[in-house]
């Protein structure tokens, strides 16, 4: 989950976790994990345990941040955010990023070390790219956030059947949600909270 909201989809029921993963991790404050079943307070699949994902607030980045990084096989990162809280109570925070890797130029799989398989190396074919974008703002009791991330990475193992060696074998990850949630303390330990969402 991030901010208690379900990360996992509706075919597999499982949560993608990799650099598919919709959120820049620069924007997490903490990690909660509830080990054990959990079946009770959440879904059935909440057998092993359960991991909330808590991302920053407004507050905590003081206006603009800027961070860029480059690293080895053409790999480039970017993320621009902007949070702040005002006066009135309004708390805010945006953020986008991007990035794009080249990938390793030859790869050498043994189980396709034929003449016709281009004797087991696979030639350009393990790029990766995506973007993610951010967005919670807070005011009073309520509380909207949703982010959106995007990735496209090549394929060099010839999965699902697929041809070895062909640069056009991809696969394609695409999540987001808008969330609005309502929280009030109503005082002798009661609490109402309410939350409505979308998904895709």
């Amino acid at each position: 989950m991030i901010a208690g909201h379900r990360l996992n989809d509706k075919i597999f029921d499982a949560a993608l976790i990799g650099t598919e993963f919709p959120l820049d991790v620069d924007l997490i404050d903490r990690v909660e994990v509830i080990r054990g079943p959990n079946s009770s307070l959440y879904v059935a699949s909440a057998f092993l345990g359960v991991i909330n994902i808590i991302t920053k607030r407004g507050r905590d980045l003081k206006n603009v941040s800027v961070a860029a990084e480059a690293a080895s096989y053409g790999t480039y990162e970017g993320r621009v955010s902007y949070g702040n809280k005002f006066h009135n109570g309004l708390e805010m925070l945006f953020s986008g990023s991007l990035y794009e890797s080249h990938g390793q130029d030859q790869l050498f799989y043994q189980e396709f070390d034929t003449p016709a398989n281009n004797n087991g190396i696979a030639v350009n074919a393990d790029d990766d790219e995506f973007h993610q974008l951010f967005a919670s703002v807070s005011w009073g009791h309520f509380t909207l956030h949703g982010l959106f991330g995007s990735r496209d990475k090549g394929i060099p193992t010839a999965a699902f059947g697929t041809v070895f060696d062909v640069t056009g074998t991809r696969t394609f990850d695409t999540r987001g949600y808008l969330d609005l949630q309502y929280d009030r303390e109503l005082g002798h330990g009661w609490n109402f909270s309410s939350r409505t969402y979308y998904d895709g």
